[in-house]
């Protein structure tokens, strides 16, 4: 049976196997293109285990995948830090985000949301560098979105052994330009309207985007995010509890809608707009196709009124 501590060589075989000319071109473009696009659909026709091994254990699976696109990157003479974007999830993967429970926690899932908010874009330190005041340099991997891990000590191979507190304490401090930074910001989004039961709030929730993620995505947008469940502890007080919240970490998204630059009108479309734009009451139709599942009476119809003026800039 395939275990998680397998996944890094076959990693490489799927790599070596089936994308050895795409990742030479991908490490090119490096530093222009930092994410390696990965459909899932590949990964299962070519090993279904595996594939169900990304959907359980995303987070170990693609961290491996990751170092094996460095190391072939380094074979082939590229020094680059990539990003691995899965995408392309199967059906059974997808759930609607009011069903992302304790039971979804670490595993991958893909869910149909529009973007409601989006952050400014922040840089996240990923791999921080410190330095003691006896010039000793420390590096600590940082996993944790939500907090800044420093050193309480200074080591002793190497360093002078003193702590940050206390008697004889030392001051160890961040030194951002040998600390390696990402791109991160946080997006909110919510279930699709139409998805929405009846009476009920639609669901939200928060995603992290990282690297190539970040910054691409705006209000409005309707998009499928395929991402990683996790938790953080909520705090009251300054002390935590018992209590968690759920956050989705973004591995990759695909858009629903169509850009606006991306639409090609047809001659059939012309000529259907020059129909409509011909018809004496296509004030009153435009009015009807305002919300047509709501019945305008009184108020409502000079709200659906003003709602056709200002999309087609009426005076």
């Amino acid at each position: 049976m395939l275990q998680v501590h397998d996944s890094a060589a076959r990693w490489r075989s799927f790599f070596e196997e089936t994308c050895a000319n795409e990742i030479s071109n991908f490490a090119a473009q490096w530093p222009e293109k930092t994410g390696f696009i990965q459909s899932f659909e590949d990964v299962q026709s070519w090993d279904p285990r595996f594939a169900e091994l990304i959907l359980h254990h995303p987070r170990k699976v693609i961290e491996d995948g990751v170092t094996v696109l460095t190391q072939l990157c380094a074979e082939s003479g590229h020094d680059v830090s990539p990003r691995l974007l899965v995408n392309q999830l199967p059906p059974d993967s997808k759930v609607e985000l009011r069903e992302v429970g304790s039971e979804r926690v670490e595993q991958f899932i893909s869910s149909e949301v529009i973007v409601t908010k989006v952050s400014e874009l922040k840089p996240r330190i990923y791999h921080a560098h410190f330095k003691c005041s006896c010039d000793y340099e420390i590096e600590i991997a940082q996993p944790n979105e939500l907090e800044l891990i420093e050193p309480l000590e200074c080591p002793d191979v190497g360093g002078c052994g003193r702590k940050t507190k206390g008697a004889n304490a030392v001051r160890i401090e961040l030194i951002p330009e040998k600390s390696r930074l990402v791109d991160n910001q946080w997006i909110e989004i919510q279930e699709l309207p139409e998805n929405t039961q009846g009476g009920s709030n639609p669901a939200r929730m928060q995603v992290l985007a990282e690297g190539d993620l970040a910054g691409i995505h705006a209000p409005g947008d309707r998009i499928t995010v395929n991402a990683i469940p996790y938790i953080r502890t909520q705090k009251k007080g300054g002390q935590k509890t018992p209590m968690f919240d759920t956050y989705l970490s973004l591995i990759s998204s695909e858009y629903r809608n169509t850009p606006l630059e991306e639409f090609r009108i047809s001659d059939e479309d012309i000529e259907a707009i020059q129909n409509l734009a011909s018809r004496e009451d296509i004030f009153d139709l435009t009015i009807r196709s305002i919300a047509p599942s709501i019945y305008a009476t009184d108020q409502l119809q000079w709200v659906k009124r003003s709602l056709v003026l200002q999309l087609f800039g009426g005076v």
